[in-house]
């Protein structure tokens, strides 16, 4: 499995609405991409406009095939005023432990 981790760090007052078009609009994309097999928004607690964006994908091939399709491009046009600092990293996963258990 392969990992997309990208590092974003928004404009003060921005970062809800960023958020919300990742959740909303970035993420569902995504899914519906071939090898797609989830993904993490994370915010650290002590960076509230820092965020960490992970995808997993199947393979490596899938990972750099992925992209945003033409009819969502203009509805992540606002991210690009919003991010001051954009750091991406391809990563083999090594190790995936994940244990969801019902309540």
């Amino acid at each position: 499995m392969y990992a997309k981790a990208t590092h974003l760090q928004f404009r003060p007052g921005t970062t809800e609405e960023a958020t919300r078009i990742i959740r909303d609009i970035m993420i569902p994309s995504a899914s519906t991409q071939q090898g797609f097999k989830g993904a993490f928004l994370l915010r650290p607690d002590t960076e509230p406009d820092k965020h960490i964006v992970i995808s997993l994908w199947e393979t490596k091939a899938h990972l750099l095939a992925s992209h945003a399709p033409e009819e969502i491009v203009p509805l992540l046009a606002p991210l690009d005023a919003y991010i001051i600092d954009c750091v991406q990293d391809t990563c083999d996963t090594l190790l995936s432990l994940y244990n969801a258990k019902s309540s």
